[in-house]
């Protein structure tokens, strides 16, 4: 094709790798542009989430299919070895079956959530927009999405969809049982956060606080679900006022320390804390979860939770798998279609060059005066021995080679029907069959 892939997924790398190689939304130009410009490279698509970041290519058929992973170290200062050791790669046939499954959520930890497929459409569109996807990949894309519509429409998959941020809420009942009495901190104002309210909403929670890098964005969200909006820099002085803290942010570095958190405690006499960081790289720091009466969460954490509902889904991916493989299967089809477009069409040009100047010696000859039925019969046997002397040649060519497959193709294309030698001959013409 070749189309290849370098990806790292909770599957594969522990999140303080994965927080090494995450895209922010933010970054997603900067890295599609820089991968986009590597040696080989005609069209790139970049797939970052709290659980995975892939890299899709495809590449000319001459470049080092190694070129992802020299990229992906040189860009995010890793080690060859230890991206070795935690990545995955596939290739072509491969690629298109791990996308649809992606997309279609058969590889999230939890099976069948429904935000994933959102989160590869916003990054195909950026991808769009940036003008690093082609023919190829776009035709790709629409096939996934299409694919994974019919798999949420015809099978069990997309019904009652669970989501990290429903889990995240579960966890937050299983530790406090009822839950309108507490009052929640939701950092962010992404779709994740959302997610994460209206689970809670649904959970009986009516306090809530929303704290974001934008104040406005924040508001928009607390309308809707009538809770407060404070911007990031009041953060550290309203941690006290929560019992449960939800964070999904695209920031770089840990919003909460370890020392906020301290200081947090001491003003709510040290009430349990629990801390739900569903953000990569990670929004809470790592050390936090030392302090005693402070339950820390993180993406990973979330696995024991959600190990119930791989279960309860493990039957549904079968059916999904026939969908998977019908889509990938009618890619496979256009995409040898379209390769074969590039050839009929070097043969239609390379026809045409022939003809035009046989054409051009016709008209040069009847502008003489020649006759026209000469002319004419002449351009016909002129055409058809130009036109066939390479092809001829090359079947001379394969027969004395013995190659089957060429000279069973040509019969093919040609449609002609071999017949064996002195097949038309009477059986007396034919000579003794026991000689």
């Amino acid at each position: 094709m070749p189309l290849i892939l370098l990806g790292l997924s909770h599957d594969t790398a522990p999140i303080t790798l994965r927080e090494r190689v995450a895209v922010p939304e933010s970054r997603l130009h900067e890295s599609l542009q820089d991968l986009k410009q590597q040696a080989g490279v005609l069209e790139a698509f970049i797939i970052s989430t709290c659980n995975r970041s892939e890299f899709y290519c495809r590449i000319t058929t001459e470049a080092d299919r190694s070129l992802l992973s020299h990229w992906i170290s040189d860009y995010f200062g890793i080690e060859q070895d230890e991206l070795e050791n935690h990545s995955y790669r596939k290739f072509n046939t491969e690629l298109i079956r791990h996308l649809i499954r992606v997309a279609a959520g058969m590889e999230s930890m939890v099976l069948g959530e429904p935000q994933i497929l959102g989160q590869v459409k916003t990054a195909f569109s950026i991808a769009e927009d940036n003008k690093t996807t082609g023919k190829v990949l776009h035709r790709l894309l629409e096939m996934v999405f299409t694919a994974c519509k019919t798999i949420r429409t015809e099978t069990a998959m997309g019904r009652n969809p669970v989501s990290v941020a429903s889990t995240a809420v579960k966890l937050a009942h299983q530790l406090y049982g009822q839950l309108s009495e507490q009052t929640v901190l939701l950092i962010g104002a992404g779709e994740m956060i959302g997610l994460s309210l209206r689970h809670l909403q649904q959970q009986g929670v009516t306090k809530f606080i929303i704290a974001n890098r934008s104040l406005e964005n924040a508001q928009k969200l607390a309308l809707e679900f009538n809770a407060e909006a404070i911007s990031l820099e009041q953060l550290e002085s309203r941690l006290a006022d929560a019992d449960i803290v939800f964070s999904s942010t695209a920031a770089t570095t840990p919003l909460i320390t370890k020392t906020m958190i301290k200081n947090c405690q001491k003003l709510r006499r040290h009430r349990p804390l629990l801390l739900v960081d569903i953000a990569v790289p990670r929004d809470i720091a790592a050390d936090v979860a030392s302090i005693s009466s402070v339950y820390l969460y993180s993406i990973d954490d979330l696995r024991e939770v959600i190990a119930g509902n791989l279960k309860q889904r493990a039957n549904e991916v079968k059916q999904a798998e026939v969908y998977v493989e019908q889509y990938l299967h009618e890619f496979l089809r256009w995409w040898r279609g379209h390769q074969v477009a590039a050839s009929i069409r070097k043969i239609r040009e390379r026809s045409h060059t022939i003809t035009e100047i046989a054409v051009a010696a016709a008209l040069q000859q009847l502008a003489k005066g020649k006759d026209p039925e000469t002319v004419v019969r002449t351009l016909g046997t002129q055409l058809t021995n130009k036109l066939l002397h390479l092809p001829s040649t090359r079947l001379r060519e394969a027969a004395a080679d013995e190659n089957r497959k060429v000279l069973d193709a040509a019969m093919h294309l040609f449609d002609v029907e071999t017949k064996p030698e002195n097949a038309d001959q009477p059986d007396s013409e034919k000579g003794d069959s026991s000689l």
